[in-house]
């Protein structure tokens, strides 16, 4: 599975990864996203440090696990390419991939 061509109808980046990876925002990130983006909030609490932003029925890793498809995380919800946050990611991400870079170019 490549999912590399996502088209999600979001405001901004932190509720659109999460249309990206589950196929909807919790009501929690639909809410919160506003007070976070104009700097009234503590830290960025949307990837993956706190369940209240957890969708039901998991992320697309969840979804894969569970239906026995092969997948592979390149960076979503593994931070300094350490332990990634969610189990599911768990011996299915790339420890190789760059950390945010915006010096490095989507060609």
């Amino acid at each position: 599975m490549l999912p590399d061509n996502f088209y999600v109808d979001a405001e901004v980046s932190t509720d659109s990864h999460n249309w990206s990876i589950a196929a909807y925002a919790t009501d929690y990130v639909e809410k919160t996203w506003p007070t976070n983006y104009s700097g009234r909030c503590g830290e960025n609490e949307y990837e993956g440090t706190r369940k209240i932003t957890y969708p039901a029925k998991g992320f697309i890793w969840d979804y894969s696990n569970r239906a026995g498809i092969s997948y592979r995380n390149y960076g979503e919800f593994v931070h300094n390419r350490e332990k990634p946050i969610l189990p599911a990611i768990e011996g299915h991400y790339c420890a190789g991939f760059p950390d945010f870079d915006l010096s490095i170019q989507d060609e």
